[in-house]
């Protein structure tokens, strides 16, 4: 769904969710994108927590390819849960993990499982699929930075062949196309019998 299908009340339900969630039961913080480390929760800025990725030496946010992963140097000690890093894709620090592993992208969705009543994190538990289509892709330039924003950024916007999943959904589209030919082909055989001049009807 895209944001143009959305009705006005879903927007306005979207705009009243909160841009953080505190899981005090599992000592850990949900948030889109980053957190700055010796600000309390409540004062985080929104902009970080639906933005940030990456710090510069000094420690601010920076867009600057190869600046170090926030979460690296995240000290906790609660443990942040976030996402918007596909290009670093998976992302296991001692007090962060980071779940963008680039479905969006044809790459997998990745959940991280808490068991209810455990506050241990040998408990918590990784899963993935992978994507069954390719939604959006990067640019040429590389980086999050250089996607697609338009509405109907699909997979059929991404260069053919430039990912291992699409290579293989178009070897499976051609093997389903070739089955229906051979049906087809069977069908039109038994049809041509069936009107043949000998009156004989395959059954």
């Amino acid at each position: 769904m895209t944001g143009e299908q959305l009705t006005r009340g879903e927007v306005e339900w979207l705009r009243g969710r909160p841009d953080r969630l505190a899981l005090p039961e599992h000592n850990a913080i949900v948030a889109h994108a980053g957190l700055r480390a010796g600000v309390p929760l409540a004062q985080q800025q929104h902009a970080d927590l639906t933005a940030m990725r990456s710090l510069d030496a000094a420690g601010l946010p920076s867009p600057t390819a190869g600046a170090v992963s926030w979460a690296a140097s995240w000290r906790g000690p609660t443990h942040v849960i976030f996402g918007h890093d596909s290009r670093r894709r998976l992302q296991l620090h001692p007090f962060a993990t980071g779940i963008d592993t680039g479905c969006v992208y044809g790459g997998q969705l990745t959940a991280l499982v808490l068991p209810e009543g455990s506050r241990s994190r040998g408990d918590w538990r990784l899963v993935a699929v992978n994507a069954t289509t390719t939604w959006c892709y990067a640019g040429s330039s590389g980086g999050t930075a250089a996607i697609s924003r338009s509405p109907n950024c699909r997979r059929s916007q991404r260069p053919a062949g430039s990912n291992k999943e699409e290579r293989h959904q178009k070897r499976e589209e051609g093997k389903r196309e070739k089955h229906r030919r051979r049906d087809e082909a069977k069908k039109a055989r038994r049809e041509r019998r069936r009107q043949g001049g000998d009156g004989t009807v395959d059954k």
